[in-house]
């Protein structure tokens, strides 16, 4: 599974929605580095899905351990600053919908993948290696739309 342009992301989620075959997409906060697969295609390239209807892993049930999860929230002046920041532009017009999200930096006696493995939810997705980073600072690791077609 390669990271796809802009351009070659959407020739991709056009030939895949043409014949019709599920895929799933994670779209860059710039929208140039993507990645765009069917589902054994996801797996193949270490990107797992397990939503209502599809499912391209079998990963073995976990024996069950206490979990131990500290974080580390945003700073909250800052935080304040940036939600009153987010209502001001909603107020303005310019958007009807905005998500606001801070690093958290947390630390667990799990890993990423017992995470997915353990977690009780209809849609969970799983990628399990770094394909999917850029030198752009505000490009890396930021997914703005995660989803399936």
């Amino acid at each position: 599974m390669e990271v796809l342009s802009r351009e070659l992301s959407i020739r991709k989620i056009n030939d895949l929605a043409s014949q019709e075959i599920p895929f799933v997409f994670l779209i860059s906060f710039s929208g140039e580095q993507n990645l765009i697969a069917a589902p054994g295609e996801a797996a193949a390239g270490g990107l797992f899905l397990d939503l209502p209807g599809m499912k391209n892993h079998e990963f073995p049930v976990i024996p069950e351990q206490d979990i131990r999860l500290s974080k580390s929230p945003p700073d909250r002046n800052k935080y304040f600053r940036a939600f009153k920041r987010v209502k001001e532009e909603i107020n303005y017009g310019n958007s009807f919908l905005l998500n606001l999200t801070c690093p958290t930096p947390i630390e667990t006696n799990y890993e990423l993948r017992d995470i997915f493995i353990r977690s009780i939810a209809p849609f969970r997705l799983y990628l399990d290696c770094l394909l999917y980073t850029s030198d752009a600072a505000d490009d890396a690791m930021n997914v703005l739309l995660a989803g399936v077609g």
